[in-house]
């Protein structure tokens, strides 16, 4: 086995470990995105505030995924 194997072997690794931990927060935040869209979209006041809310929400789910979206595209 030659030092360009062991090389290319630790990438993959850490490529694959990269990916996954991104993944891993992508599920992560959409999961907290839920929890904070549900606790808050009846506390606040008016519909500007209910559509404030459910666009932070879909902010905390969106920027993730499309972070692990690109790494993983990277990857391949």
């Amino acid at each position: 086995m030659s030092s360009d194997d062991d090389s290319s072997s630790a990438l993959s690794w850490i490529g694959w470990a990269v990916r996954t931990l991104c993944w891993t927060f992508s599920i992560l935040s959409s999961v907290a995105a839920g929890v904070f869209v549900a606790t808050h979209f009846y506390a606040v006041r008016g519909g500007q505030q209910q559509v404030a809310v459910a666009v932070l929400g879909l902010f905390m789910a969106f920027v993730p995924y499309t972070i692990a979206r690109g790494v993983s595209e990277l990857g391949s």
